[in-house]
């Protein structure tokens, strides 16, 4: 019955991941397409060829792989013993790049990371602050005020897939379609597959 009832109920406005009404939730197969979504939508608003991506030294390489078939230049930041990043680093390297640049704070196992000092940071450095909220449900306590925020719903809850990219209207105007590709279809069917036979058995 749960299973049945999942299957026909409607998707999400997205409610639950807005901090106020002026943002945009759109879902994704992945939060890592979630983010590449994100990024491309900065790069076309700031009418740039190339975008820089400031990303955590310990990050995921296979959630960067959508990104790495955009325009961008990957940038790996040193990160503090409490995973804050090491702004001075950042400082340092930033100037000489192009003015396109975007940083990634991981709120890493849904604790809240430096939001605040990176709000900051950002806007001393003209830098678009992303959160990268993949191991958290909700915005809540300092999570979900950046620029952009990335949800990973399937990471927390019993679901297929799902990646919730949330940002401002304006941004959201750059933003490409949203839809499944084949690859997503075709795992949610054997997910669902898996699933069914499971209670069956």
């Amino acid at each position: 019955k749960s299973l049945l009832k999942a299957m026909s109920a409607p998707m999400s406005t997205g409610e639950a991941w807005r901090t106020d009404t002026t943002q945009v939730a759109q879902v994704f197969w992945r939060g890592s397409f979630a983010m590449a979504a994100g990024v491309e939508a900065v790069r076309k608003a700031a009418r740039a060829d190339r975008v820089t991506v400031w990303i955590p030294g310990y990050f995921c390489d296979e959630a960067l792989d959508p990104l790495r078939r955009l325009p961008v230049d990957l940038r790996f930041y040193p990160v503090l013993e409490d995973l804050s990043p090491d702004w001075s680093a950042i400082s340092e390297r930033h100037a000489e790049l192009p003015s396109a640049q975007i940083l990634v704070l991981v709120h890493y196992f849904g604790f809240p990371n430096a939001t605040n000092q990176a709000k900051i940071f950002c806007r001393q450095h003209n830098l678009v602050l992303l959160e990268d909220s993949a191991h958290v449900l909700r915005p809540a306590g300092g999570i979900g005020n950046g620029d952009l925020s990335i949800f990973s719903p399937w990471k927390i809850l019993a679901v297929p897939s799902g990646g919730i990219l949330v940002t401002s209207q304006e941004l959201a105007n750059h933003l490409p379609s949203a839809q499944l590709d084949q690859r997503g279809k075709k795992q949610t069917i054997h997910w669902l597959a898996k699933r069914l036979t499971q209670k069956v058995l």
